[in-house]
């Protein structure tokens, strides 16, 4: 897979903080080139400089006669931001953090966060018109992309059915009962704890489990979720509950997993009761 150092300029020309602007006037020019990152002595990136930013930064200081304020650093407010990406940043996305970037350049940095190359449009011209080996490959990375994102679509689908077809078992069963997702996020939620806790209908949905149980519990329903995804249920276990008027509901809770058709986890379901 093609990576941003693939597509990347190498040894980039860097604009030091506390250089000169006559200076980088000069070596815009001897370069050839109409943008610059600019780092400051750490190596830390404060932006880019371009050529109209560097022309009005020497006017300006012509205008107000102070040749001891040429340094570059006393116009940040002229750099524009930069995108920075690692070495090992895929391709596909590159190119799209640089066509969205507002002077459409990418930085490429190390794992030491030094800066190793900078990606132009020109690169990706350069690219896209290399070998049909290389442009195949970036077809295959695209095609990748899009089999991943079917792949979710099916996921999604595949959960909603199972979603659905335990909706229509516990909806009104008059055991309090709903379901969470991997991150702790009510999917579901039946008309019997909705009534309990003081809910319109659907009103708990989209809301969490820190929504659902008291602030002395959040710890016990965080291990409680990580337990379930492992071994696929959780004891009958005591908790506390809270109204949408902020009142307390000690409950007995009991959960087991829900999992698609490949034993994959996709959420809970929970039974509780008023104790």
């Amino acid at each position: 897979m093609k990576t941003a150092k693939d597509l990347m300029t190498k040894d980039p020309i860097l604009v030091q903080s506390g250089s000169d602007v006559r200076d980088q006037l000069k070596q815009f020019l001897e370069n050839d080139i109409s943008s610059a990152p600019v780092v400051n002595p750490l190596g830390e990136i404060l932006g880019a400089l371009n050529e109209v930013g560097l022309i009005k930064s020497y006017l300006l200081n012509k205008i107000k006669h102070k040749d001891n304020n040429m340094k570059v650093i006393h116009h940040k407010e002229l750099l524009d931001p930069i995108e920075i990406v690692k070495e090992s940043r895929p391709a596909t996305e590159v190119i799209r953090i640089m066509i969205h970037s507002p002077n459409h350049r990418v930085v490429v940095v190390n794992n030491m966060n030094q800066v190793t190359g900078v990606i132009s449009p020109k690169d990706i011209l350069k690219f896209l018109a290399g070998e049909d080996s290389e442009n195949k490959l970036l077809k295959d990375e695209l095609k990748e992309t899009q089999d991943k994102l079917e792949a979710l679509q099916q996921k999604l689908e595949d959960m909603q059915m199972v979603l659905t077809n335990y909706q229509d078992l516990y909806q009104d069963a008059p055991t309090m009962m709903h379901s969470v997702d991997a991150k702790g996020t009510i999917t579901m939620a039946n008309k019997k704890i909705h009534n309990v806790l003081g809910y319109d209908d659907n009103e708990l949905i989209g809301k969490t489990i820190f929504d659902l149980y008291a602030k002395n519990c959040h710890g016990q329903a965080t291990q409680g979720l990580k337990t379930i995804m492992k071994d696929g249920f959780h004891n009958s276990t005591y908790s506390t509950m809270i109204t949408k008027d902020g009142g307390k509901v000690r409950v007995d809770v009991v959960s087991t997993a829900l999992r698609d058709k490949y034993g994959k986890f996709i959420g809970t379901i929970s039974a509780s009761r008023p104790i």
